[in-house]
């Protein structure tokens, strides 16, 4: 590990969980996905009591979330936006698995609202799961992705583009 602004993420995120009753081990890994200007930090899982794993992973991984939250607010503060290193907090397998389970339903919202022309709202997500989904559906010209509400109960909102010609369809 070369680069300080790494270094830096993985003595922040050690020195918080510590300090917050999770002393772990932490090593920089390689993304299981494509991701600009990113870095993912893992939480050695045997570091931690099976008590402490289930804190943090938590309903839909609130505590992980909230850590990866601030580990990179901390960090990229001041900073301008082409300049912040996105850190992903990866426990166990949890990251990588809950990514495939978007990209599933991401290509299944897709096809739905592509096939109805109805405008699709996700239940409330974390942040990091809406980004995800709205990266995803980038490959989806047709589609509109907007998020709407306030925290915690914001959503995503996909829809089909005012311009599709999927919608020109739907006015026949």
């Amino acid at each position: 590990m070369s680069d300080p602004k790494i270094e830096q993420g993985c003595q922040w995120l050690e020195q918080a969980l510590t300090k917050s009753g999770f002393p772990a081990v932490i090593s920089v890994i390689e993304p299981p996905v494509s991701q600009l200007n990113g870095c993912w930090l893992k939480i050695q899982a045997e570091s931690l009591t099976p008590e402490q794993r289930s804190q943090l992973l938590g309903v839909q991984a609130n505590l992980l979330n909230s850590f990866q939250y601030l580990l990179n607010a901390t960090l990229n503060l001041g900073l301008p936006k082409d300049e912040h290193l996105i850190f992903t907090l990866e426990l166990g397998d949890f990251r990588a698995q809950r990514y495939q389970e978007l990209v599933k339903l991401s290509e299944s919202v897709a096809e739905k609202v592509k096939e109805t022309g109805q405008a699709y709202q996700f239940p409330a997500l974390p942040a990091v799961e809406r980004r995800i989904i709205h990266t995803l559906l980038q490959e989806y010209p047709e589609l509109n992705t907007q998020s709407q509400g306030e925290e915690p109960n914001r959503h995503l909102v996909v829809s089909l583009q005012a311009n599709s010609p999927d919608t020109a369809e739907l006015d026949v």
